[in-house]
């Protein structure tokens, strides 16, 4: 199960004590806190990607989500899944557009700009590599 479906299901079912509890982010921390500090015996188990099962019960396929929130997560890592969604300029609120930026040693880099003019950040990397928008 992908870890954003865990947490809306903490959310839905009322089992988080507050809203920080439920965020997604907080509920892969947690979970990956505990393969990395209970090793073999964490209640988890990653079975690819972003995804989890309960050690030793049947893991879901990989390729099934239907359990999955609908976010459409516009930055995805071609190696490993890891998604980034929506970034927006702190100034206007825009949702940040894809593009790409010559450094001064002529390399091409991709980059997240306002529509506004109000600047541009280095788009997401992940696996040393720069994540590609994959939504217009």
């Amino acid at each position: 199960m992908h870890y954003r479906a865990v947490a809306e299901g903490i959310t839905t079912e009322g089992l988080g004590d507050s809203e920080e509890a439920t965020a997604p982010a907080d509920v892969s921390e947690v979970i990956k806190d505990s393969l990395n500090t209970e090793g073999d015996d964490s209640p988890f188990e990653r079975v690819g990607g972003e995804y989890y099962a309960i050690r030793g019960q049947s893991a879901e396929a990989l390729d099934d989500e239907d359990d999955l929130p609908d976010l459409n997560p516009p930055f995805v890592c071609e190696h490993c899944g890891m998604s980034v969604g929506t970034m927006t300029c702190g100034r206007c609120g825009k949702e940040l557009t894809q593009d790409t930026a010559t450094t001064e040693d002529y390399r091409i880099i991709n980059v997240s700009v306002c529509p506004d003019g109000h600047g541009m950040v280095k788009s997401p990397m992940c696996c040393g590599v720069d994540m590609v928008c994959t939504v217009d």
